[in-house]
């Protein structure tokens, strides 16, 4: 197994497509646009969800560690409110 079927997919994609009779460009062409939306698409929108998230989460601990410090309670705003500052 591999992950995402990484190897198999372009290789079984490729087969299917060299029965009709498709040319090598047109093929080449076909599997790595399928490839680039389907697999490698999602992997960037994951990283970028993951900084945004990571990012967030340490202003969170910053501010509530800057609040310890000073002596004031600390408030949790919702996920709402803490989305739009």
């Amino acid at each position: 197994m591999t992950p995402g079927g990484l190897g198999v997919v372009e290789a079984s994609l490729a087969a299917l497509l060299v029965g009709p009779g498709t040319s090598d460009d047109v093929l080449a062409a076909s599997v790595i646009g399928y490839r680039l939306i389907s697999y490698w698409l999602v992997v960037v929108v994951g990283v970028v969800a993951l900084v945004a998230e990571r990012t967030q989460s340490g202003r969170a601990r910053r501010h509530k560690a800057a609040a310890a410090q000073a002596g004031k309670p600390v408030k949790t705003p919702p996920p709402a409110a803490a989305s739009k500052a």
